[in-house]
């Protein structure tokens, strides 16, 4: 997905001559040219050769686009490899055709992969929304908005850290204090901001859930 959080796996097969040392051989991975906008992660930790982390912190270059990374094992010549890197930040523009190049300190040849696809961003929307006002008396005060929803298959809230945004007709004016909403029954203890979670509320309402919401 663009822009995203993502795990990359590189597999490749070195060439007759191309045996790596554990402790100093290296390998690079290079999405600079055909993933532009790729960014690796920094920590070693992020990286594993046939499962192992990687021997020393990676070596990043072309704006952390390009990686190299010290094998922790040795190597053979003619043999499969599996480089895993977790947490790589995906390039912020869907494509197709993006490609990482490999090559390693015995085989210097840069060599692309096939192509992949980078994902344009599922929307996720809340559905089955649902709005009643009691009484509804124009200009009325003190009255009861009731608002139902159902959340999106990754629309999960925490409690205490999800927020939930209602925005009414122009003219609407939301109450300040946190004791006159309530979420699935629980009385909110945040007191709810205004539209863009930033200012004393009128016709937009920013509540922050007290409860969990699967």
């Amino acid at each position: 997905t663009v822009s995203a959080s993502a795990n990359e796996t590189a597999t490749f097969t070195t060439s007759a001559t191309g045996s790596l040392a554990a402790g100093a051989g290296t390998i690079t991975i290079d999405a600079h040219t055909g993933a532009a906008g790729t960014v690796f992660p920094a920590a070693q930790a992020a990286y594993t050769v046939d499962g192992i982390e990687a021997a020393a912190a990676p070596v990043l270059s072309n704006s952390n686009a390009t990686v190299t990374l010290t094998t922790p094992v040795a190597i053979d010549v003619s043999s499969g490899v599996t480089v895993t890197i977790a947490g790589v930040t995906n390039p912020p523009a869907a494509s197709t055709t993006d490609t990482s190049s490999v090559s390693t300190s015995a085989d210097t040849a840069i060599v692309p992969s096939a192509t992949y696809a980078v994902t344009a961003p599922v929307a996720h929307v809340v559905t089955g929304v649902t709005a009643s006002v009691n009484p509804s008396t124009a200009n009325g005060t003190g009255i009861t908005y009731t608002v139902g929803f159902s959340t999106s298959s990754a629309g999960a809230l925490a409690g205490g850290t999800g927020t939930i945004t209602i925005a009414a007709p122009t003219g609407t004016v939301f109450p300040s204090l946190p004791g006159s909403y309530t979420v699935n029954g629980v009385p909110a203890a945040v007191t709810p901001l205004g539209a863009g979670c930033a200012s004393t509320p009128t016709n937009t309402v920013c509540l922050t859930s007290p409860v969990n919401i699967a």
